[in-house]
């Protein structure tokens, strides 16, 4: 069977909803180089036999798709490579794996769609691709990237670094750009805007932070992801 060749959006969407971490040792990893890991190998498909005793093994359902978003996780170089073609033993730190990529394949999907339809975003990742590919990023070509950072930021899961995202091995975009701080007050410039809030020694007093760990809000609106604090 040929190996699956993931497209742009495809991997953008494993790496955004799994919080741009190695499933694996937690390090965390950047947008360009990080590889996308089959849990289940999916060298198993030219196995049909093996196959099935692994997903009944694991509590797989049976139509349990190798190359679908419940069964890929993002993963370091390192470890993808000592792993290769692994079938894990079954054990509860695989079952964990396995569901945390079933409990966000839906919202997987959705990004992916999402990013499809919006144009901006799009050539974005194609920007980042062909700058990687020549191992420089411009002035201009990370002012063009702000896209995907923008929707990264409203995509990105809980355990996401709330301060930067990693795009190349070099290079990490900030979500958040300090413009002052009195040691009580900071002020932020983020994706979604200019917010205020507690500075780093206050936030442990503060209200509770946005959902997605930010403590940074214009009006009722967070700056970081967008989400309204009543939403």
């Amino acid at each position: 069977m040929a190996k699956h060749t993931f497209s742009a959006t495809e991997r953008y969407a494993v790496f955004t909803v799994h919080g741009g971490r190695c499933y694996m040792c937690r390090d965390i990893v950047d947008m360009a180089t990080f590889q996308v890991d089959h849990v289940i190998p999916e060298s198993l498909a030219d196995s049909p036999a093996q196959l099935e005793a692994a997903k009944e093994q694991l509590g797989r359902p049976a139509r349990y798709e190798l190359n679908s978003y419940e069964n890929w996780l993002p993963a370091c170089v390192r470890c993808n490579n000592l792993k290769w073609d692994r079938v894990w033993d079954p054990s509860l730190l695989v079952q964990l794996w396995l569901q945390r990529a079933a409990d966000r394949a839906a919202k997987a999907r959705a990004h992916a769609k999402e990013t499809i339809h919006r144009v901006a975003v799009t050539k974005a990742l194609n920007l980042l691709e062909r700058a990687v590919a020549a191992d420089r990023l411009t002035a201009k070509q990370k002012q063009c990237l702000e896209p995907l950072v923008e929707n990264y930021s409203h995509w990105r899961s809980d355990d996401s670094d709330p301060q930067v995202v990693r795009l190349t091995p070099t290079y990490e975009a900030p979500l958040l750009e300090v413009l002052s701080d009195n040691e009580s007050i900071r002020v932020v410039r983020g994706p979604y805007g200019v917010g205020g809030g507690p500075s780093p020694n206050r936030q442990q007093s503060a209200a509770p932070p946005c959902s997605c760990g930010s403590y940074f809000f214009n009006g009722a609106r967070c700056v970081v992801c967008g989400q309204l604090d009543a939403d």
